[in-house]
């Protein structure tokens, strides 16, 4: 089979980036022929430099024409659709989908989520049920193949999360409970401007980490005790009965945990147990293995396949998809647009949070000026 993988960036081994180039290998070891597709012309040297998967930066370039094309991140995934006329698809849902534009086409005739929430929010958004599979994250066991002997006492702990800053409430109260417990503190992740390259080493050095998702997947595989986090709440470290249930979350944090506290969090820090952690990473090693992942999305592909065999190309039909795709797009693109007049010399991340405050300071007076 013939693959192209889109993606926003392909610059960094963190986050995505990482999980692509899992998949590209995966895949390859499989027998099959992946490509994978980033829009900014700059990132394809830079990933050529640090591997060796083909990255394509033109889709009127591309080496051959794709069997099926692994659609994530929906800029690209619509891009690399609308560019490849003919082309079946399938798109990895890999955030809830309230929060992205979803792309929906005629040739995107399958979508994957990572967990039952995820499923049920594209249900929400009219997707077919009978149209989703379930496919959990996994990480590159080969990759991740060291694992630490976990400490007693624990003495260091680390924020591992690409989303969360120092700002965010439950890293104020991890860094709290860390300090009541006498706890060194790291942070890791883009907004706290430290990103790794080999998370399978740095890793090692941590007996606990507070993480969600892959990276959650990625401390527990190494051998640390894991707290699962989200912007507000936290979960107890989590033991082996825990990871059948996160699996099917993504690891996230469950509806039900309470919202993080100092308190809260330090008690979770003082219930770390070796033998528990230990036997959390031997059950996350047992499920969570990459060739496993790899080998459902080859069946989806082969799904997907399947069903546009029997499918009637119709050019006015993509065209109304990806008109719809720029109208549901198009308040995000205005934002954009008036953040960057306003920015001048100023980044355009402040421009845009500057932007939001005044349109709140707006709405408060508004409400200030209604009759009482």
């Amino acid at each position: 089979m013939r693959i192209l993988i889109t993606n926003e960036r392909l610059d960094q081994r963190a986050g995505s980036d990482g999980f692509v180039r899992d998949l590209a290998r995966g895949l390859q070891a499989l027998g099959h022929y992946v490509i994978v597709y980033g829009s900014d012309q700059h990132q394809r040297p830079r990933f050529l430099e640090r591997d060796s998967i083909p990255v394509a930066a033109d889709l009127e370039r591309l080496p051959f024409r794709p069997d099926i094309i692994h659609a994530r991140h929906h800029l690209d995934a619509m891009t690399a659709v609308s560019g490849l006329p003919g082309v079946p698809a399938i798109h990895h849902c890999i955030a809830p989908a309230s929060s992205i534009v979803l792309p929906v086409h005629p040739r995107i005739h399958r979508y994957v989520a990572p967990s039952t929430d995820v499923a049920g929010r594209l249900a929400g958004e009219g997707i077919g049920e009978e149209r989703i599979d379930l496919v959990g994250n996994a990480v590159d066991l080969q990759r991740f193949a060291r694992r630490r002997e976990p400490a007693t006492p624990p003495r260091r702990v680390l924020v591992y999360d690409d989303e969360l800053g120092a700002d965010s409430p439950v890293v104020s109260a991890i860094r709290a409970a860390a300090a009541a417990r006498g706890l060194s503190l790291d942070h890791l992740g883009r907004r706290f401007g430290r990103v790794i390259d080999n998370p399978e080493l740095r890793l090692l050095d941590y007996d606990i980490v507070c993480a969600r998702g892959r990276k959650a997947i990625e401390a527990l595989a190494c051998g640390c005790a894991v707290m699962i986090i989200a912007h507000d709440r936290g979960e107890r470290l989590v033991d082996r009965l825990d990871v059948a249930r996160l699996r099917d979350t993504d690891f996230s944090v469950g509806a039900d945990a309470p919202v993080a506290s100092a308190d809260r969090l330090a008690a979770a820090f003082a219930g770390y147990a070796p033998e528990s952690a230990a036997a959390a990473t031997a059950e996350v090693r047992s499920a969570c293995d990459f060739p496993r992942l790899a080998s459902e999305l080859e069946a989806v592909y082969r799904s997907a396949i399947a069903m546009h065999q029997g499918h009637v190309a119709d050019p006015a039909a993509e065209e109304k998809a990806a008109a719809r795709y720029l109208e549901k797009l198009l308040p995000s693109i205005k934002r954009m647009e008036k953040a960057q007049t306003m920015a001048g010399d100023v980044p355009l991340s402040t421009a845009s949070m500057l932007l939001g405050a005044s349109a709140s300071l707006a709405a408060i007076q508004a409400d200030l000026d209604k009759p009482r």
